[in-house]
């Protein structure tokens, strides 16, 4: 006789619980530190001309607990070439074409 019993897994953890801002505003401040280069303040400029009032230190929170995720998910992904990449490769072809 066969048991069917409902799997109990553990609830996947909502990395933005307990923020006050939603999580599209969160994740679009981590997103231009990181991508763009820009320092806290900043970033608090960018989200105040869309008419978003927070702190930089909330900024900063934010980026340091979502780093690795982001960081995780933008690593580059190995070409499927063996050869290695020679740049003066590319050149050699043209300047030998202009010296005939």
């Amino acid at each position: 006789m066969w048991h069917t019993r409902r799997m109990t897994t553990a609830p996947v953890a909502y990395p933005y619980t307990c923020h006050r801002s939603p999580a599209e505003i969160i994740s679009h401040c981590v997103w231009f530190y990181f991508c763009f280069c820009l320092i806290y303040r900043e970033v608090e400029e960018l989200m105040l001309a869309r008419g978003l009032i927070m702190t930089y230190e909330a900024i900063r929170k934010w980026c340091r607990k979502f780093e690795q995720p982001l960081l995780i998910s933008s690593v580059p992904v190995a070409h499927s070439s063996t050869a290695p990449y020679d740049p003066s490769a590319r050149y050699s072809t043209r300047s030998s074409q202009h010296l005939r």
